[in-house]
C-alpha cells in the first residue's frame, strides 16, 4: 500500500523522465547528410515526430549528453533570396560551458514549414545526440510562449 501511495504522489514528477527509445532508423538521407557533417545540427522528422540531431564527438559530446538545460530562440530573417526562420538552440553544461547551434528554415519549402508547423504544435521533441551512431536520446520541453513566437513568425509566411 505504501508503494502504490507514493508511485501515486510522484507520478507527477516522474511523468516526463520516462525512458526515450531511439528510433529505429532515422532514414537514408538523413544518414548521408550526418555523414557529411564534423559537427553541427539538422531538424528532421523521424518516424513522424520533429527531432533535433545534435552531431559532435569527443569531449563535446560527453559534454552534451550530460547537458543541464536546452533553450530555443527563434528569429525571422527576411532575406529576397532566402527567407528563413532561424532556430537558436543553447546548450548549457553544468560547468558553465554552453553550446550554440543555428538552423535556418527555409520559408520557401513546404517541407520545412510542415516541420516548423509540427514543431509549433508539439509541447515536446525529440533531440538525438549522434557520433557515428545514436549516443543518447533525450526529450525537450517547448514552453508556451516558444510555441506561440514560432506560430506568430509562421503566420505570417502562411505556415
Amino acid at each position: 500500500m505504501g508503494k502504490n501511495l507514493l508511485s501515486i504522489l510522484f507520478k507527477p514528477f516522474l511523468g516526463g523522465h520516462k525512458e526515450i527509445k531511439p528510433p529505429a532508423e532515422i532514414g537514408n538521407e538523413t544518414a548521408i547528410t550526418l555523414s557529411m557533417m564534423e559537427s553541427g545540427c539538422i531538424f528532421v522528422f523521424v518516424e513522424g515526430s520533429p527531432v533535433l540531431i545534435l552531431k559532435c564527438s569527443g569531449e563535446d559530446m560527453a559534454a552534451l549528453k550530460e547537458s543541464d538545460a536546452i533553450s530555443l530562440g527563434f528569429e525571422l530573417l527576411e532575406r529576397s533570396e532566402f527567407p528563413c526562420i532561424t532556430v537558436t538552440i543553447t546548450v548549457d553544461i553544468a560547468s558553465g560551458r554552453q553550446f550554440r547551434f543555428d538552423y535556418y528554415f527555409s520559408l520557401e519549402s513546404e517541407e520545412e514549414k510542415g516541420l516548423l508547423g509540427l514543431l509549433r504544435d508539439r509541447e515536446y521533441f525529440d533531440i538525438l545526440y549522434y557520433d557515428e551512431d545514436i549516443e543518447r536520446v533525450r526529450r525537450a520541453a517547448l514552453t508556451d510562449a516558444q510555441r506561440t513566437e514560432l506560430g506568430s513568425l509562421l503566420a505570417g509566411y502562411g505556415g
